[in-house]
């Protein structure tokens, strides 16, 4: 079974929908008749299976198990089996060769890569040059050499940390008791062996290392047997081997050396040591126990308090949102902060593996971290990869969802007219077509409070000045303006799940935004020109396509299912808009296909509005029939209209 077709099995076992062959042939890149062939071959081979794919003409493709639950595990074994085929898709020849350089002790030549791969040297050339780009992430590079072929150069921490990334990348699901996904990468060292090593050292911890920083560890382990064992040792600079040896860790490190040594025959250099113990401070965890500011102060320094603090600050500033109260969140990252700042010093990665869906489910939290995390990289000098952004995107979302909770539900509005009923009941009319989930509970003149107060509602509205304490009021115009609906709405704190947020989102679009069938092939050269776009027409300042460009480079602003949204991380909007641009062709960005392209510039606006947008944004874009559909509109009006016409 070649690579298509296991993407093919896995995405229709992903979605619980039938899915189209345009579909499947937009993501794959292939044309749908050659969909269509490998539905029929793919049909052959698992025929016996216990599991078939079903054709519904007009409708798409969907999985039947015939044998009960069994169905799915054959699936994840027919997958599992066909690991060891020779990669055919070009994201997995370029992990074949990063494979290869990152194990290989000597150089590789590019016909031998050609020749184990099946393909031509041009094709190679082609995927060097994206592994050249994966290797520079790394601060690696790759050394040529005629007649010898190529290697990777660099830094042996740099090194251990790229092999580290390339091993957890492929095993994003792996848990701490397996270790199997680890093995064919070190098939002379025993895995095991060193999980039991880690697991007797930790005896002698105050504290247990998280399921993550285990694993991590015992990768970075078999990593450093590895490469003794080829002659490559670690270069620790002087003053933090002294610095690492009065720490408590170090001891604990010095003993995981000696099991290391007696089990695997091996001299480790005293780096070694340090090297362990950089791992062991940068998974040491810290618990809040109920503790107040001050004694958190005591324990991570007041740099570290100030530093939280200008973060929140931060994206207080740009998100409009005041989280300088919450301290639950300056204590959360301040204690979260400490070991990951040890790590972060000497470029030591921990891999997040919910990443995926903190993007997916919290996407104005994960903004809210990048901006945050700029903080940290100005004040350390340090960088921060999209998987610390993730545990900081955690945070920040729980604040988010604290701000919810203190926030009361308004539901119950009782109106105050001056000028009679007819007015009041116009308001009224008014305010249910903007808000139709308010339950208008009463129409009062401005003398009767005392009968208002009774109604205990949760919001009035009144067109005189009236002296109420306890309930918010909102003084309005005879005619409801467009001011006072902005007022109305800012209070009630607009529900996401409301047909308002989809109007909102709809107001954002322009015909002057819109391009259809764009041929260009580079993702930056796509945010080039939708930049363009909007600046010409006033709606962003100059600076706004390097912001976007920026953002871009931190994570990947592709969502799946063929659509991406790339938007700036400093605002630099004067009117906010949504670009839109669908590709003639489906093209790679980042890890996935994309075709089509929407670019958020964004005006300063409240977290709520924030929100609202993206919540209403993704449920649109995360179903893959409206997908189809909008790359397949003709203009703006009927772009708006799929959208305006997909249900929630």
């Amino acid at each position: 079974m070649n690579a298509r077709k296991r993407k093919i099995l896995k995405k229709l076992l992903e979605n619980k929908k039938p899915i189209t062959s345009e579909y499947l042939s937009r993501l794959l890149g292939v044309s749908s008749r050659t969909v269509r062939n490998d539905i029929k071959e793919l049909n052959e081979e698992i025929k016996d299976k216990a599991i078939k794919i079903i054709t519904l003409p007009g409708v798409g493709y969907f999985i039947k198990f015939t044998g009960g639950d069994i169905g799915k595990d054959v699936i994840e074994e027919v997958l599992d089996d066909d690991n060891n085929a020779v990669p055919s898709m070009p994201d997995e020849r370029v992990r074949y060769i990063i494979k290869r350089l990152l194990t290989a002790d000597c150089f590789i030549t590019l016909e031998e890569l050609a020749t184990e791969l099946f393909v031509s040297k041009s094709t190679i050339v082609n995927d060097v040059n994206t592994v050249e780009k994966w290797l520079s992430k790394h601060n690696l590079r790759l050394f040529r050499k005629p007649n010898y072929g190529i290697k990777v150069k660099g830094n042996e921490m740099n090194l251990r940390f790229a092999i580290s990334d390339f091993i957890n990348e492929q095993n994003n699901n792996l848990t701490l008791f397996d270790v199997s996904s680890y093995e064919e990468m070190f098939k002379d060292i025993s895995l095991e062996k060193i999980k039991n090593i880690i697991s007797e050292a930790q005896k002698d911890m105050d504290y247990k290392l998280s399921s993550i920083s285990f694993s991590n560890l015992l990768i970075h382990i078999a990593i450093a047997i590895k490469r003794i064992r080829q002659n490559k040792s670690i270069d620790i600079p002087d003053d933090a081997i002294k610095n690492m040896k009065n720490k408590r860790e170090y001891m604990v490190a010095q003993n995981i050396v000696k099991s290391i040594e007696k089990n695997f025959n091996v001299n480790m250099p005293e780096g070694e040591a340090i090297y362990i113990t950089m791992h062991l401070l940068g998974a040491k965890p810290f618990e809040d126990n109920n503790l107040d500011l001050n004694d958190i102060r005591k324990i991570v320094g007041d740099k570290l308090i100030n530093v939280v603090k200008k973060m929140i600050y931060e994206v207080g500033l740009f998100y409009n949102i005041d989280f300088s109260r919450d301290k639950e969140l300056i204590i959360g990252l301040a204690l979260h902060l400490k070991p990951t700042l040890n790590r972060l010093k000497y470029n030591m990665n921990l891999r997040n593996p919910i990443l995926n869906e903190i993007k997916d489910e919290y996407p104005d939290a994960f903004e809210m971290s990048i901006t945050a995390s700029r903080i940290l990289k100005r004040e350390y000098s340090i960088s921060i990869d999209e998987n610390e952004m993730g545990y900081i995107a955690m945070y920040f979302g729980a604040a988010i969802e604290r701000l919810k909770i203190k926030t009361k539900k308004i539901n119950n509005v009782v109106i105050i007219c001056a000028s009679g009923m007819g007015t009041a009941q116009l308001i009224a009319t008014k305010v249910m077509r903007t808000f139709p989930w308010l339950n208008i509970i009463g129409k009062y003149p401005s003398y009767k409070l005392e009968e208002v107060t009774k109604a205990n509602p949760d919001l009035i509205l009144t067109t005189v000045p009236i002296n109420i304490v306890d309930i918010p009021v909102i003084q309005i115009s005879s005619i409801l303006s467009k001011d006072d609906i902005e007022r109305i709405g800012k209070i009630i704190n607009i529900d996401s799940n409301t047909r308002s947020d989809r109007i909102a989102l709809l107001n954002l679009f322009d015909e002057r935004l819109f391009v259809k069938n764009l041929k260009i092939k580079d993702k930056f050269e796509i945010i080039n020109y939708l930049s363009e776009m909007l600046y010409k027409n006033n709606y962003v300042y100059e600076e706004f396509k390097k912001s976007v460009i920026e953002r871009e480079l931190i994570s990947s602003t592709s969502i799946g299912n063929l659509v991406a949204i790339p938007h700036s991380t400093l605002g630099y909007a004067i009117e906010s808009h949504i670009a839109v641009a669908i590709l003639e062709k489906p093209i790679n960005w980042g890890n996935d296909k994309v075709q089509l392209v929407m670019m958020l510039a964004l005006d300063k606006m409240t977290d709520n509005e924030f929100q609202c947008i993206f919540n209403e944004l993704f449920d649109v874009v995360n179903d893959y029939e409206t997908v189809l559909k909008l790359t397949s509109a003709k203009d703006i009006t009927e772009f708006i209209n799929i959208m305006k016409n997909k249900e929630k």
